[in-house]
């Protein structure tokens, strides 16, 4: 575990202070990795069954030198792989978590909950993180209207990525 001289790993995904999540076995070794309180993120697991100080130690050390993603905006077919994987038999607990972006309405974080027909329509059902409920966007206005990223974008990494339709600025 991170002692008050060094800092916390911080979320790859949103930046927020990650928390050291473990456990210690009573044959002394133990469990450890951390999460981010905000988006729910995850560093790798570190078990070591005799050293419960190894494993928090190692946890440490991944959640610190874990790779910041590229961040883009996800294709439909991005989507369409997170709701086979949860509607087929996937772990709800391992949803995949990205960021909204609904043309000046909605911008947060969100799950796809799963898809549906709606006459000639295909509709993408989002939860947004924190919040009750489901609602639902057209696969048709994907790119124009709204769209998802990998995670949070910078603002230069929104002036750069104009919406479908319209040209960079």
């Amino acid at each position: 575990m991170a002692t008050e001289r060094e800092k916390f790993p911080h979320c790859p995904y949103c930046g927020t202070e990650m928390r050291c999540d473990s456990e210690r076995y009573i044959t002394g070794g133990g469990y450890a990795a951390y999460r981010c309180p905000k988006c729910r993120s995850m560093s790798p697991i570190n078990e070591d069954m005799e050293s419960f100080s190894n494993a928090c130690k190692n946890a440490y050390y991944d959640a610190m030198h874990r790779c910041k993603p590229h961040n883009q905006v996800l294709t439909i077919d991005d989507l369409l792989k997170t709701v086979c994987c949860w509607g087929f038999g996937g772990d709800p607990e391992q949803e995949i978590i990205m960021w909204l972006e609904y043309k000046d309405v909605i911008k947060g974080y969100t799950v796809v909950k799963g898809m549906e027909a709606h006459g000639e329509k295909t509709l993408f059902k989002f939860s947004l993180l924190g919040a009750d409920g489901v609602f639902k966007l057209d696969a048709d206005a994907c790119g124009s209207r709204w769209r998802c990223w990998s995670f949070k974008p910078t603002q230069n990494a929104l002036k750069e990525t104009p919406w479908e339709g319209e040209k960079n600025v």
